[in-house]
């Protein structure tokens, strides 16, 4: 569902891929390099892709991907039965509105804190529809299975993690932030770094 809410704004999906840096030579997938000059990783992982989708969630872009139950909290992160889906109905009662282009380009939501907040409704995460400042049915959304396959074919080859949480309530850029460096930046810090007012 797209929520107008920046907590979830920004939410990364994560892809990890186990491959060697050196090649077979012959167009395939790379050697498998099981000689560890010096100590063994840990891991196998060698390659983490970050994809932000900025003002979405992880819902709006996967919850039609998904197939584990809503609130189930899957253990694992192999495919589509790893991941929650997105429930059918907000709990107004509204049914996610198809997010396409024309949906993106006529119902623009709104990130401000006063509106999340009242979205938000103390924790209860029920009022995106229903908020007196700006709730809409606009703010409920899954994206149009057509246009985001490229992501949802991306999934199947990795991991998907659905777990990221933004701290800040608000537009995305001290979440973005928070992300990237693990440490809270305030708006009023960035501004002077960046130039934005």
């Amino acid at each position: 569902m797209r929520f107008s809410l920046a907590a979830f704004a920004a939410a990364p999906l994560v892809l990890l891929a186990c491959s060697s840096s050196s090649g077979s030579g012959g167009g395939g997938p790379p050697a498998l390099d099981t000689s560890c000059a010096g100590p063994c990783p840990a891991s196998s992982i060698k390659h983490l892709v970050v994809i932000v989708m900025e003002n979405h969630t992880f819902d709006d872009h996967f919850g039609g991907y998904c197939k584990a139950a809503a609130g189930s909290n899957p253990s694992c992160n192999d495919g589509p039965s790893c991941c929650e889906a997105a429930p059918a109905h907000d709990p107004s009662g509204a049914a996610p509105v198809n997010l396409d282009d024309n949906e993106m380009a006529n119902n623009r939501t709104d990130n401000s804190v006063g509106c999340e907040t009242n979205e938000i409704d103390g924790g209860k995460m029920d009022a995106f529809v229903t908020a007196p400042m700006c709730g809409s049915v606009h703010n409920v959304a899954l994206a149009d299975p057509a246009i985001i396959k490229p992501y949802w074919d991306l999934a199947a080859q990795g991991a998907l993690a659905d777990r990221y949480f933004q701290p800040v309530i608000g537009a995305s850029t001290a979440n973005d932030m928070y992300f990237a460096r693990a440490k809270y930046m305030s708006f009023a810090v960035l501004a002077p770094m960046t130039g934005w007012k």
